[in-house]
């Protein structure tokens, strides 16, 4: 029973990374994914081991939820489904609590963390690398600092980006639908989505004023940005600024159709996209580096 379920672990990508971390006495518990960073706990699991034994699991981080039972659906007696029924509601009841709960502890400490918060030093080497402002990010120890927001204003978590660019979370950040403001005020005259917040201050390098620029803060965003944007805004110009790798373009061109957006990607030629170079930032960076801009 434990190698069919750990089976079914692997084959939903979420491994975990210490088998022993898995508890099997009903109730919600987390466990770090293999890959993920040490000590994470992105993964959920709740295993019954009464009849018919049962699982669900997943991982807030990558989007996983799915369920296992020892039994095939054709051998389930009736008594059966009702059972496994009432339990899928209940541990769904008790995830989402879980979920709201550490989604208001990362609200909070993202207000705490961005009243500590300074002004970014101006030889940062992230932003002397992009070539961009700093814009509304703060910095704390050396990472940049970044709010994450829903369209209220409402804090719900943070991103912190590393002098060499690596790029973490504050645990429980509610991310979906959610973004980072880069530039201007909302709605603005025309709302630019990009994915990243140095694209974005790229972007704001090149709008207007009037203009406003938000970073959906990775390509599975964009949509769900998009259309929140849209819901509340149902006439301003929208115009999702998609990264030019295959997903960065999958995701843009589906975000802008499902938000009645307009949709840019860079100019940037395939010798480009596969050293690497996929938004606007990095088709700046492709254009200095053929002598094409300063």
């Amino acid at each position: 029973m434990i190698a069919a379920l750990m089976a079914q672990l692997i084959e939903a990508a979420i491994p975990p990374a210490k088998p022993d971390q898995i508890v099997m006495d009903g109730g919600l518990h987390r466990f770090e994914i293999q890959g993920d960073r040490p000590g994470s706990r992105n993964g959920w699991i709740t295993v019954h081991l009464d009849a018919p034994v049962s699982a669900a699991f997943g991982s807030w981080k990558h989007g996983v939820n799915a369920t296992w039972c020892e039994k095939s659906s054709g051998r389930l007696s009736a008594h059966d489904k009702d059972v496994l029924r009432e339990r899928m509601e209940a541990d769904r009841r008790r995830r989402q609590h879980e979920q709201d709960c550490r989604h208001q502890i990362a609200a909070q400490k993202a207000v705490k963390i961005i009243a500590s918060a300074h002004l970014p030093h101006p030889g940062h080497a992230y932003l002397k690398k992009k070539r961009v402002l700093a814009g509304n990010a703060l910095q704390t120890g050396d990472s940049l600092v970044l709010l994450v927001q829903d369209f209220d204003g409402n804090p719900k978590g943070l991103q912190f980006i590393n002098p060499a660019g690596g790029k973490m979370f504050l645990p429980g950040t509610a991310k979906r639908g959610h973004f980072v403001l880069a530039a201007g005020t909302l709605p603005g005259r025309w709302l630019y989505i990009t994915e990243g917040w140095a694209t974005g201050m790229t972007i704001a390098s090149l709008a207007t004023p009037d203009d406003c620029v938000i970073a959906a803060l990775d390509a599975g965003n964009l949509e769900a940005v998009a259309l929140a944007a849209r819901q509340r805004w149902p006439e301003i110009e929208i115009v999702v600024c998609a990264d030019a790798d295959e997903v960065g373009l999958e995701k843009g061109r589906k975000a802008a159709i499902a938000a009645r957006a307009k949709w840019v990607k860079p100019g940037l030629p395939p010798e480009a996209v596969a050293q690497g170079f996929t938004d606007f930032n990095d088709a700046i960076a492709w254009n200095r580096r053929q002598g094409v801009v300063a």
